[in-house]
This record gives structure tokens, C-alpha cells and sequence, in this order.
């Protein structure tokens, strides 16, 4: 993975590698950003809008 340089500036972690232990290392000299997009039964502490 490779910032700033179109094909190499993304990853994707896949569920059968989210629900393993794993560490994330960043090794430039910028802040690495990280996104989180998550499904049902993720975050089962954090409150759901009613009817949604």
C-alpha cells in the first residue's frame, strides 16, 4: 500500500480478516487515515436509530 499513488493508496480488509487479530502499521511519515464501514451485528454497544 502506497499513499497518493492511484491503484496502491487503498486496502480493503475482508470479514474473515477483520474478525482475526491483526495489526496495521504505518511506516511513512504522514498520518495514515482509516475508514470504517461496518454491518449489523458489528457494533452491537453503539445505539440504533429507532425503525432503522
Amino acid at each position: 500500500m502506497r499513499g497518493g499513488e492511484p491503484g496502491l493508496d487503498e486496502l480493503v480488509v475482508t470479514h474473515d480478516a477483520a474478525v482475526r487479530e491483526h495489526e496495521v502499521v504505518n511506516t511513512g511519515a504522514e498520518d495514515l487515515m482509516v475508514f470504517l464501514f461496518f454491518g449489523p451485528d458489528l457494533h452491537t454497544d453503539v445505539p440504533s436509530i429507532p425503525g432503522r
